[in-house]
């Protein structure tokens, strides 16, 4: 599950720490990540 979250860790630091810009997709794409892994989360 963690390696799931990897990437969108990662889209977040870039844009705290080192100022690049997130586009829309990559924000839709993480909350695809995030709910998808809620999901698996609340199955179990």
């Amino acid at each position: 599950m963690s390696l799931l979250f990897q990437p969108v860790m990662a889209g977040v630091f870039a844009w705290v720490l080192l100022s690049e810009p997130l586009v829309p997709l990559q924000i839709a794409g993480g909350i695809v990540v995030l709910v998808g892994i809620w999901l698996a989360r609340r199955g179990s």
